[in-house]
């Protein structure tokens, strides 16, 4: 809970455009992506967020370098940038 959410567009955009904080403590869920109608895992981790900021567009590229230069975006959700 608390903490701070980065929320990436794939596709064309292929950036950060909204940042938000986890409203609530994540919990694991079959039930939540059927209920999203969500093309993802049907097992997934959830949380609830706080409203979305918009903020300027923030590039794949300069997230990457933010990860040292080593970032890949698929396999599983949930990143923490390295101090």
């Amino acid at each position: 809970m608390g903490d701070l959410l980065l929320l990436y567009f794939v596709r064309e955009r292929r950036a950060v455009h909204f940042v938000a904080r986890a409203a609530a403590a994540a919990f694991f869920s079959g039930e939540m992506a059927v209920a999203a109608n969500a093309p993802v895992r049907p097992t997934q981790w959830w949380t609830y967020i706080t409203p979305p900021v918009a903020i300027p567009p923030l590039p794949f590229a300069h997230l990457k370098e933010a990860f040292n230069g080593d970032l890949v975006m698929r396999g599983r959700a949930g990143r923490y940038i390295p101090v």
